[in-house]
């Protein structure tokens, strides 16, 4: 019985491995790059992203916090300082 498995698991493990590696989906390339947001406050503005990713998805086209930034344009004016000393990506 031994010998049956054996031959078993030679022929079905390089078919099992060609199936996987066919059926199973290829992970998506994440590029770091310079990307530009297109709309919000933060429009025209260059920003270093890795994209794909869900944030990204967010920033680039201005929608990203929208009501962390809704709250800062009601409190701050033009004559505000303030100090971004936030996490490693947003705006």
């Amino acid at each position: 019985m031994n010998g049956v498995k054996q031959a078993v698991r030679s022929v079905a493990r390089p078919v099992v491995q060609f199936a996987r590696k066919w059926l199973e989906p290829t992970p998506e390339k994440v590029v770091v790059d310079w990307y530009q947001i297109t709309g919000g406050p933060g429009k025209g503005a260059e920003i270093l992203l890795p994209f794909p990713s869900g944030f990204a998805d967010q920033i680039i086209p201005g929608r990203y916090e929208l009501a962390c930034t809704g709250v800062m344009e009601a409190l701050v004016t033009d004559e505000s300082v303030c100090l971004d000393i936030g996490a490693h990506y947003g705006y």
